[in-house]
């Protein structure tokens, strides 16, 4: 058993690959912000300690693991390990399969490792450890992390330009992919109706396309799901019915479908888990409460067609709280115009730990400023203390869950 302190333990991978290391037998710990995150729920529930980086006790301990953020410390006699060395090396003694792409990691991660039952690391904070040969691991691109790994194989979503205040151009951030790809061992599989994945060479594609090697055909999709044909290298295989919303999900299924079928595995697929704040449903009263981890334009507006086919009777009201300024800036108008697909939208503040990136200068109400109908909700929430039958999105990268409690707060005045 070997020692490990976590500095920066409650990032969804860090707290994630902290717990793959206790399930696997060894001793965690970790620091981190007093405030509040989502991930730090499973590690208090499993008696991982958490301090704050001023009470910071890290002597006894083998291994100091440092988060993304903190790969600059330097710590005297102590061994240190970046979060993502400490991954690469964990990987090597599997058959490694990483998800990258833009949106939908999280969840095609959590499917993959469902449908494989296998070793796993989501950037949800979820880890699993077993005795499967397999590990599923999420591969994110900011600040190219992760070119630190090379998998067996590797799944690509898609391409969408983001993490705008990082990768300058749309041609910088597409190339960080391409060198990801050339560091795959045995196989790339891409969703072959992203119009630059298509052309990556050598590649098993999905999609809903026939030109793909994996697709659906005859798609129907109702409140209950999605019903679909699949075909694999143009042969029928069966029609399956399937608890999932949305094209988006569609699409993550059939990539997980793909993998299953170059690796020789069967193709068994039953009730499918959603990843933590995705499409993450509660209820008070009549009103549905949806927890959504979306953050660019096009995921909420994959999220308000998942909510459109599942409630087609229900008003929506979205509720976005805004995680980078430059982000924001950047795609300000198609932020607008996904607004405009619900019934009422607001904008919350930027919270305090956003920080302004150099040369943007924008204040909290900078979507109001570019459409009225937007509304910037600071923290009174008295205008839906009468709302009934409502469905609220409340869509951000951030915590929302004071914002729902203060909604309900109000319902039960």
């Amino acid at each position: 058993m070997m020692k490990y302190y976590f500095v920066g333990i409650k990032g969804t991978g860090m707290s994630a690959l902290a717990m793959f290391l206790k399930e696997k037998g060894h001793f965690v710990a970790g620091a981190d912000t007093k405030d509040y995150i989502f991930t730090e729920e499973r590690l208090k529930n499993n008696n991982v300690k958490i301090e704050s980086f001023d009470d910071m006790n890290y002597q006894d301990f083998d291994f100091i693991v440092l988060g993304n953020s903190f790969s600059d410390m330097k710590i005297e006699n102590k061994k240190t390990i970046k979060y993502p060395n400490l991954l690469e090396e964990i990987i090597n003694d599997h058959i490694s399969i990483a998800v990258a792409g833009t949106h939908g990691k999280t969840t095609t991660s959590t499917f993959l490792a469902n449908m494989l039952n296998s070793n796993c690391l989501i950037g949800d904070g979820n880890s699993t450890f077993n005795n499967s040969p397999y590990f599923v691991f999420e591969a994110c691109e900011y600040n190219r992390v992760f070119l630190n790994y090379h998998p067996d194989y590797l799944v690509i979503t898609n391409i969408d330009y983001d993490h705008v205040d990082y990768y300058k151009t749309k041609e910088d951030y597409r190339n960080a992919f391409l060198e990801f790809i050339s560091q795959v061992k045995t196989k790339v599989i891409v969703n072959g109706d992203d119009a630059f994945l298509r052309n990556i060479p050598n590649a098993i594609s999905y999609g809903l396309s026939k030109n793909n090697n994996v697709f659906a055909d005859n798609i129907k999709l109702h409140k209950k799901g999605i019903t679909f044909d699949l075909y694999i290298d143009k042969k029928y295989q069966r029609t399956m019915n399937l608890n999932i919303y949305g094209k988006h999900n569609l699409l993550n299924v059939l990539a997980c479908i793909s993998v299953l079928y170059i690796l020789g595995e069967k193709i068994r697929i039953k009730a499918l888990p959603l990843a933590k704040r995705r499409f993450t449903e509660s209820k008070y009263k009549n009103n549905i409460f949806i927890d959504d981890y979306g953050h660019h334009p096009n995921e909420i507006k994959a999220t308000i067609d998942s909510i459109k086919q599942k409630y087609p009777n229900k008003k929506i009201v979205l509720i976005f709280k805004p995680d980078r300024y430059s982000r924001i800036k950047k795609f300000g108008l198609d932020f607008v115009e996904v607004f405009k697909m619900v019934d009422e939208a607001y904008i919350t503040p930027f919270p305090t730990c956003s920080k302004k990136e150099a040369g943007i200068d924008i204040k909290d109400d900078y979507l109001s400023t570019l459409d009225e109908s937007i509304i910037l909700l600071k923290d009174d929430y008295s205008r839906f203390k009468n709302y009934q039958n409502n469905l609220f999105l409340m869509s951000s990268s951030k915590n929302v869950n004071t914002i729902k409690e203060g909604i309900i707060r109000e319902m039960k005045k």
